[in-house]
């Protein structure tokens, strides 16, 4: 069980890094009236969505494994699509660090804009230790992506050699499975749905 300890940690640690982009996107959101910042908000939560909707793609068709017939006819689909999905289409799916990083210093760019509105003030100074933790663990949340994606693919790989021998089994070892990551699958979904509602309105 390992993996589950491992996969957990990762979308954890994948979770409380969104938490706080999401809390500082949503002020700095709320109080920017300057179409130009109102514009680089948008494309910096476009950047992290490419990372961060890989952690609900991954888990969401796992979830709809409600019995061991669905489980038996439809989870070798599931897991072909993951290995010739995410296992190769690298580009999309490993942490965009760089993009949002540039995002962050260019708004840091424009606070002379907005400086005389206190919240604002308070966004940008917890925008500025973003930028700062983003920029110096680039090659961090870039491992974390990797080895989130790597575990996956060891927890399918041993789902599929279970199930040749014992469905039952290899069944409930993925419902057990999921419902270590439930929480934080759920509150990465909430925060991403979050996203959503600020980048419409801007």
């Amino acid at each position: 069980m390992g993996s589950e300890i491992e996969i957990g940690m990762g979308i954890a640690k994948l979770r409380v890094s969104l938490a706080e982009f999401a809390t500082v996107v949503r002020n700095l959101a709320g109080e920017a009236k300057h179409q130009d910042v109102r514009t680089t908000i948008k494309e910096m939560i476009e950047a992290v969505r490419v990372s961060y909707d890989t952690t609900v793609a991954v888990f969401t068709p796992l979830y709809a494994l409600d019995s061991e017939q669905v489980f038996s006819d439809r989870f070798p689909q599931i897991r072909a699509d993951f290995k010739a999905h995410y296992l190769t289409d690298t580009d999309a799916v490993r942490t965009r660090c760089h993009v949002v990083e540039a995002k962050l210093t260019d708004l840091l760019a424009r606070k002379g804009l907005l400086r005389n509105i206190p919240l604002i003030n308070r966004s940008f100074r917890r925008l500025d230790q973003l930028a700062m933790a983003w920029l110096n663990n680039d090659y961090e949340l870039e491992r974390d992506m990797n080895m989130f994606l790597d575990n996956i693919n060891g927890l399918l790989d041993r789902l599929d050699a279970d199930m040749q021998s014992d469905l039952p089994d290899a069944y409930q070892d993925l419902r057990w499975s999921l419902s270590q990551f439930e929480d934080d699958f759920l509150a990465t979904k909430r925060r991403l749905d979050d996203l959503d509602v600020i980048s419409a309105v801007l």
